[in-house]
């Protein structure tokens, strides 16, 4: 007789603990930890290019509003883009970076890209503006990572929230659409905090 109630309640138990896991992966909880992961919302972005000869120190800044823009396009048209090189890029680095209107602790970053395999790293600043050298940024990867338009990267912030990420490419890939120019691309980014 007590048998029957107590796998009455194993399996009410069950079916919640089922239903509270696809609510969780519904709200954007990642189903191994399920930990919450919250999209930041990202409200300016700049080119970053110290490395230039050229004053402004950019690179493409017309573009950089495609990459906060809430649209999920990822081509030529809606896209920013280094400029494209004949050979490998010319120099250690050039990015972009994205800020929010106050620091967060991100923990993943998502790229829309219709072109991979570049590579890049990850930086972070509380003060993007003043931060003209890449030596002012804290990197938050731990290895160059290849732009894949299907996998998050993992941010290590050890904790502490800031302002404004930098996605700092240090590798190019061949462009077909541009007559075999190497560079990389970037239509969408998207920050994720616990």
């Amino acid at each position: 007789m007590f048998v029957v109630p107590l796998i009455g309640v194993l399996l009410v138990a069950v079916v919640i603990a089922g239903e509270r896991q696809k609510q969780g992966r519904d709200a954007g909880l990642d189903s191994g930890s399920l930990v919450a992961r919250h999209t930041v919302d990202l409200v300016r972005a700049s080119s970053f290019d110290p490395l230039t000869g050229d004053s402004d120190k950019q690179e493409h800044q017309d573009l950089v509003g495609f990459l906060i823009d809430g649209k999920p396009g990822a081509d030529v048209a809606s896209s920013w883009q280094t400029e494209g090189y004949e050979l490998e890029l010319p120099k250690d680095g050039v990015g972009v970076w994205v800020a929010a209107a106050k620091p967060v602790r991100a923990t993943e970053l998502r790229m829309r890209t219709d072109l991979e395999g570049w590579g890049f790293e990850v930086y972070a600043s509380n003060d993007p503006e003043h931060a003209t050298r890449l030596d002012q940024w804290t990197r938050v990867t731990d290895r160059e990572h290849a732009a894949d338009d299907k996998k998050p990267v993992v941010l290590d912030t050890r904790g502490k929230s800031y302002e404004a990420y930098l996605i700092w490419v240090t590798r190019l890939a061949v462009d077909t659409e541009d007559t075999n120019k190497l560079r990389a691309r970037i239509g969408e980014v998207i920050l994720r905090s616990p």
